[in-house]
């Protein structure tokens, strides 16, 4: 991504705090304490989100740009939550936690960037507990092929489908441009 985190931030609030909103209503219904890990959290906009609602919760970001990661982190601190958010700089293959140890894994607007989606959603069910939520928001055109292709493969998920749904993400543009994927890990 050529953008700085700085001009990314300004942007992404201006323009998809809308989708933000609806991924941090899904991360929020998770049960008390669980840990949260956002996927390509940018400058950590929905991990704020998320921070506000439920301060019960351990939230962790990856970013693969230092420019991201180090927005974020600033922008934790800014809101008094940098004593409890955790960003991490990492690929969204290669997750820097241990297995079986996040009660959701959330991405919003990142997948489309991913040089290997079978490869992330791997490392996805590897950090999942069982019982736990992956919760994708993505553009509408955003295939999920790969997700529902590795998702199948996976023993973690056996019985389970890809759940697709298509929402909005702006009052001001009520076309639905976006993708609500969502699996549970048996």
């Amino acid at each position: 991504m050529g953008i700085s985190g700085e001009a990314y931030d300004r942007l992404s609030g201006r323009l998809l705090s809308g989708i933000y909103r609806r991924a941090a209503d899904d991360v929020c219904r998770a049960p008390q304490g669980a840990l949260v890990l956002d996927i390509g959290t940018g400058p950590g906009r929905l991990l704020l989100d998320i921070a506000r609602r439920r301060p019960d919760l351990r939230p962790h970001g990856v970013d693969v740009s230092a420019s991201m990661t180090e927005r974020a982190r600033h922008n934790m601190r800014q809101h008094g939550h940098g004593h409890r958010v955790t960003i991490h700089l990492a690929e969204a293959d290669a997750v820097p936690l241990p297995d079986a140890c996040a009660d959701v894994v959330v991405s919003t607007l990142s997948m489309h960037h991913w040089t290997d989606v079978p490869e992330a959603v791997t490392e996805m069910t590897r950090v999942l507990r069982p019982g736990g939520r992956i919760v994708i928001h993505d553009f509408r055109a955003t295939s999920d092929e790969p997700l529902n292709r590795t998702v199948a493969a996976r023993p973690e998920f056996a019985g389970r489908t890809v759940r697709r749904t298509l929402v909005t993400g702006t009052p001001w543009i009520p076309l639905p441009l976006f993708a609500r994927m969502t699996v549970e890990r048996a």
